[in-house]
């Protein structure tokens, strides 16, 4: 869990050069809701109902930045991160983790997510952070 410290470089785009994002939520009504915002803002974006999900579209579609909700059926947030990491490759895509979970810090300890927004989150910070993990300001980010 890092502060915006350096510029590290974009990460992966499509062929028009818009960033892509993977969402990674269960509740259907927020998992629409992110995806339609981050659309809004300018991201390519592919939602999923779970971790297992996520972790099976990123190894393929390669996104720039991940946005992961921490609590989840069949694969949570946490079983996700240490999958992430022993995917050569994955392990470099910089992760925001999302969550309403009072003590997230003990579940995250030693897990490396890229950052982490408490819920309720301002939509406005949302995008923010999303485009910060996708430009390379936050984050392992490579050039695109």
């Amino acid at each position: 869990m890092t502060s915006i410290t350096s510029r590290l470089g974009r990460g992966e785009c499509d062929a028009e050069g818009t960033q892509r994002v993977l969402v990674v939520e269960d509740n259907d009504d927020l998992r629409s809701l992110l995806e339609d915002v981050l659309d809004d803002a300018g991201f390519e974006v592919v939602a999923v109902a779970n971790g297992a999900e996520g972790l099976e579209l990123a190894r393929s579609w390669r996104p720039a930045a991940i946005v992961l909700d921490l609590m989840m059926p069949v694969m949570d947030g946490a079983a996700f991160l240490r999958e992430r990491d022993r995917v050569p490759g994955l392990a470099a895509v910089p992760v925001l983790v999302l969550t309403a979970h009072p003590y997230h810090y003990r579940v995250l300890d030693g897990l490396r997510p890229t950052a982490v927004l408490r819920k309720p989150y301002d939509v406005d910070e949302l995008i923010a952070a999303v485009r910060a993990l996708c430009d390379g300001e936050i984050g392992r980010g490579k050039a695109c």
